[in-house]
């Protein structure tokens, strides 16, 4: 399994791309519409190398100062 993360803004383009990452994308977004792409690699011969995935997405809460 070989998946990745792709955080991309309210356009939902490529060149909206926020932050990409292998497994983790931690941040503090501002209120408004995001796309979140998870996306399997193809290897250079071709093969998708797709798999199963825990998507988990966490509210800050408001007395959390590392949310600033």
């Amino acid at each position: 399994m070989d998946v990745d993360l792709h955080l991309l803004d309210h356009t939902g383009s490529p060149e909206g791309c926020i932050q990409r990452a292998h497994q983790l994308i931690e941040t503090t977004l501002p209120a408004g519409s995001y796309t979140l792409v998870v996306d399997s690699w193809v290897d250079g011969g071709g093969i998708s190398h797709a798999g199963s995935y825990l998507l988990g997405i966490v509210e800050c809460h408001p007395d959390d100062p590392s949310c600033d």
